[in-house]
């Protein structure tokens, strides 16, 4: 009993905002149909009617900007020299002892016939066989002792 009274006063309360809403109260229809707040006419407008239809939308977000790296590697050589050739793309992903490069040889090659010869005649001075032993028994018996050696 209490529950259908509660609702009978519920309904009683809402009722009359309901019809307040339908009054004549509504600027476009107190002034005629199509015209603005200040009585001009307003310009009609075409409607379109499409059939709504299901798919598939591309996730894409069009922005400018510099993408940075959440980490970064710095690359260095031992040797200075020419690139041959390189076996990574910008961004790949590398293990460590991966080749990413190859130097031109010949540069290297021409280092190495360098240093040889330099070797070669550092032995010449000291009186050293060219394909002998580095070791000297007797430190006397080379070429620069024998010049450094007091008359």
């Amino acid at each position: 009993m209490l529950r259908k009274s509660f609702t009978w006063l519920i309904a009683a309360a809402i009722l009359p905002a309901l019809f307040a809403g339908c009054g004549g109260d509504n600027p476009a229809s107190a002034q005629g149909k199509g015209k603005g707040p200040e009585g001009e006419q307003q310009p009609t407008r075409e409607v379109r009617l499409a059939r709504a239809e299901e798919g598939r939308l591309a996730r894409t977000v069009a922005v400018s900007g510099t993408l940075a790296a959440d980490e970064q590697a710095e690359l260095g050589i031992k040797v200075a020299g020419r690139i041959e050739r390189i076996f990574v793309e910008i961004g790949d992903r590398v293990r460590r002892g991966q080749p990413i490069a190859r130097l031109i040889p010949t540069d290297l090659e021409l280092r190495v016939q360098q240093a040889d010869t330099a070797l070669q005649q550092a032995r010449t001075r000291l009186g050293l066989p060219p394909g002998g032993p580095d070791r000297i028994d007797d430190p006397e018996e080379t070429a620069g002792d024998n010049q450094a050696a007091p008359n």
